[in-house]
């Protein structure tokens, strides 16, 4: 009996003991399936995100693409609109530099002075030229006698007086632009009434300054061949009123002739539709040369070479 029932234990045992092993090993296989289905999940997870990541940056790739064409069209455009605005100024300056090229009525017997400076200067800016981009201060206050102290202003204008009554005598219309030192006239603007008036000839009196006090002579400052603001006729005739001016000046005063120098960047000869000539008398650097342009009766000499010099230009 005991034999039996102990039997009956050992198989009662067996076949659990073999439960427990196929239980543990249907487990072991659901976790592992379990896991397998975990590692998939994150797979696709990861190839998700991959796939988010990649769409993410063709979007990003596709709007900064869409960016620069509208940049690069915007740039086009701005450039096009550039290129139509200097094209229009372009247009606008040549229209400019053609009405002031075209001839205005001369009258031979009308001389326009201008006594250069003024007694305060202006520094606001105008276009050296018609059309020109370059600009210049409207008008300077000018030097100041090294030994006379006497301002530039001063002396062109004593010596203006002189010459309008010398001109005067000789039977020619003179127009001053200006009588006193009390004004506001710019460069341009004193061209601009010369050429209003037709005058037959335009001078411009001036006195020279330098450093270096030794240096004396007179010059004239005249349009270069090719001056892009003037007609060539005017330049010519402007080289050719220079030139006797200041041969005549220079012989009858006997200051130094110290010649022509021939610019483009003056807007006092740059806007003259007449033909113009800019004397420098003299250097007031130089002690003996300012005492002399500031000696009344030495201008009065001044005046009746300027005027015979212009005699000598027209023929007279």
């Amino acid at each position: 009996m005991k034999r039996l029932l102990c039997l009956l234990l050992c198989s009662i045992l067996f076949v659990a003991c073999g439960t427990t092993k196929e239980t543990k090993k249907k487990d072991t296989a659901v976790v592992e399936k379990q896991k397998k289905k975990k590692e998939e999940a994150k797979k696709l997870e990861e190839q998700k995100k991959k796939e988010e990541e990649a769409k993410k940056l063709e979007e990003q790739k596709q709007i900064e693409e869409q960016k620069k064409l509208e940049e690069q069209k915007k740039l086009e455009e701005q450039k096009k609109l550039e290129e139509q605005k200097k094209a229009a100024e372009e247009a606008k300056r040549q229209e400019e530099v053609k009405r002031q090229q075209a001839p205005v009525a001369i009258n031979n017997n009308v001389v326009a002075i201008d006594a250069g400076h003024q007694a305060r200067g202006n520094s606001q800016l105008e276009p050296i030229g018609p059309g020109a981009s370059t600009q210049k201060a409207k008008v300077a206050g000018g030097a100041t006698g090294t030994a006379t102290r006497i301002p530039e202003y001063q002396t062109t204008l004593n010596v203006s007086l002189k010459l309008r009554d010398v001109l005067q005598s000789r039977g020619y219309k003179v127009v001053m632009i200006r009588t006193t030192n009390d004004v506001n006239i710019s460069n341009r603007e004193r061209a601009e009434m010369a050429n209003n008036a037709g005058a037959g000839a335009f001078i411009r009196l001036h006195c020279d300054g330098i450093g270096n006090s030794g240096v004396t002579g007179a010059s004239v400052q005249e349009p270069a061949n090719g001056n892009p603001y003037m007609s060539a006729g005017n330049v010519s005739a402007s080289q050719s009123l220079g030139r006797t001016v200041l041969n005549h000046y220079c012989s009858t005063t006997g200051i130094r002739n110290r010649g022509m120098a021939a610019r483009n960047d003056l807007s006092g000869i740059n806007w003259c539709k007449t033909p113009v000539c800019l004397l420098e008398m003299g250097f007031i650097s130089n002690g003996d040369e300012d005492r002399k342009l500031n000696n009344s009766d030495f201008q009065q000499k001044i005046a009746e070479g300027i005027a015979n010099g212009i005699d000598a230009y027209f023929g007279r």
